[in-house]
């Protein structure tokens, strides 16, 4: 008797020892995890159902101590003032939610209006891809070395899209993951060209231009009437820079938005 329970509770600290060194579970399957956990919570109504519709950046670290495992801070987009609301959660090895909270002090930003699938689900579904491609050499590291993605608007081929931006703490560029609206992927590739901020940053930095500025009577409808924007490469004054060109359906005319290669703000202009 004593044997055979000797023998059961090896077997048990054994199957906890292999379920906690499961191979599919990394800080990419964590991301993708905080996405329809967010989902699941809105559901519940735990939380507000702008957690999955206006989700923005999603970032993941490991702990070190504790029965949690991983840390993920889901956060919305960034209103005019103040500072983007923000959700905590926490799993555990296996990637069993543990824990959540919505952080204090956040403010409700601007909803980007996707459709027909939500910001959560364009995000699950892109981060599906790197999951599903995990072995790939190109994906691997966004699988392995995720830290963080962030979804932004974009244009691809003249056509309206989503672009999920995923780095990679091993990786010097970002992975590009663009979706078509209704959740499947349009094209995938490494980030090229762009030196200290990548196009997310770039892109980020030029709405919250617009964000902290809707008040004033020029910036006002690319706020309450934006469609899209594109990312590019230009010059000004023979400098390299980024334009960031911003349509808004009122509007004739996209804004244009210059900024430096470092995410500063350049100069604003509408188009002639």
């Amino acid at each position: 008797m004593k044997t055979a329970l000797l023998l059961t509770v090896i077997l048990m600290g054994s199957t906890l020892a292999f379920a906690h060194n499961d191979p599919t579970i990394s800080t990419a399957k964590i991301a993708e995890l905080s996405a329809h956990r967010a989902d699941r919570l809105v559901a519940l109504g735990k939380i507000n159902a702008a957690f999955v519709q206006k989700i923005e950046h999603i970032e993941v670290t490991k702990l070190s101590s504790g029965a949690a495992a991983y840390k993920s801070i889901i956060t919305q987009t960034q209103p005019q003032t103040g500072t983007a609301l923000q959700l905590e959660l926490q799993f555990d090895h296996d990637g069993k939610p543990l824990s959540f909270k919505v952080l204090a002090g956040g403010s409700a930003g601007p909803d980007m209006g996707w459709s027909p699938k939500s910001a959560g689900e364009l995000i699950e579904n892109g981060m599906h891809y790197i999951i599903d491609n995990s072995t790939d050499a190109t994906v691997a590291p966004y699988f392995n070395d995720f830290t963080n993605l962030i979804l932004i608007r974009s244009k691809l081929g003249g056509k309206d899209v989503a672009l999920l931006q995923v780095t990679a703490s091993s990786q010097a560029q970002p992975l590009n993951i663009y979706l078509n609206l209704d959740g499947t992927i349009n094209s995938v590739g490494t980030e090229l060209g762009w030196s200290s901020k990548s196009a997310g940053e770039l892109a980020k930095n030029g709405m919250h231009y617009i964000i902290a500025n809707s008040s004033d009577t020029t910036f006002g409808p690319y706020f309450n009437d934006f469609t899209n924007l594109v990312l590019m490469k230009s010059t000004l004054g023979g400098k390299d820079v980024a334009l960031l060109q911003v349509t808004a359906s009122s509007q004739a005319k996209p804004l244009n938005i210059y900024l430096n290669l470092d995410g500063t703000i350049n100069s604003v202009v509408v188009e002639p």
